[in-house]
């Protein structure tokens, strides 16, 4: 359809070469990674069904394994080493990424950091003087507080700095708020949200092909495709050409 045709094998086959944003055997299929941007590094595939007749595209990220998500747009934040006492930690996306720990045997808490022979300190009427709902727990003869994920210190004083997680997504900038409890992320223009997740400009992704005019409104966008000839959401379709249909009134001409 959309390719030049080929003889291969001294003419008993024929291969296509199709024009740029159209796969398949017969050139029949549009190639969602012309219009489709992966994130950070990540490379767009498409794949064919052996039927070649639908694609599915994809987004294979960076090995580094620090970006994840379907167009790689998370940072994985496995990557900080949150669990521990050999835990494993595992990403989930919700709006943006998180993680689980996988606790080795003896161990549970959010992190995999308390021991599950420990004994608390309340049980045995010592006081809890672990701060920011840290836990205390009597290892031994001494205690020891047992800090939240977003905690740290002896006695759990002090924030961990939310920044050094990356939670800002699209170049975001970082800040702490609320004493280092919380982030506020400051977004580059295009973008917005609480992480910067949300592109505001959809046009700025150049989502219209072959010359095609990328029209904004609001999060969604138009192409207009006048002049280009091509067709389609996003101008990938070419149209045919308007004279295989001899639109030339043939006149007669009598004698």
């Amino acid at each position: 359809m959309y390719g030049t045709c080929t003889v291969v094998n001294s003419t008993l086959a024929y291969r296509c070469l199709c024009y740029p944003g159209y796969i398949g055997v017969q050139c029949n299929l549009p190639n969602p990674c012309t219009f489709t941007v992966c994130a950070n590094g990540g490379t767009c595939i498409a794949t064919v069904n052996n039927a070649s007749t639908a694609v599915t595209q994809s987004c294979q990220c960076p090995a580094s394994q620090h970006w994840v998500g379907t167009l790689c747009e998370h940072y994985n934040p496995c990557i900080s080493s949150p669990c521990v006492n050999g835990a494993i930690c595992t990403y989930y996306i919700n709006i943006t990424c998180f993680y689980r720990c996988a606790c080795a045997p003896g161990f549970t808490g959010e992190r995999c950091q308390y021991l599950t022979t420990q004994i608390s300190c309340e049980s045995v009427n010592i006081p809890n003087n672990c701060r920011n709902g840290g836990s205390c727990m009597l290892v031994g003869t001494a205690t020891q507080c047992f800090c939240t994920s977003m905690h740290t210190g002896i006695l759990c004083e002090n924030a961990i700095n939310m920044c050094t997680l990356q939670v800002c997504q699209n170049n975001g900038t970082c800040t702490l708020t609320n004493n280092g409890t919380n982030v506020l992320c400051q977004c580059l223009p295009g973008f917005q949200g609480k992480y910067c997740e949300y592109s505001t400009d959809p046009c700025s992704f150049t989502p219209c092909l072959n010359g095609g005019i990328c029209i904004r409104s609001n999060l969604t966008f138009s192409c207009n495709c006048a002049q280009t000839g091509y067709t389609g959401l996003r101008c990938e379709s070419l149209i045919s050409s308007p004279c295989l249909s001899n639109p030339v009134e043939e006149k007669k001409f009598f004698f």
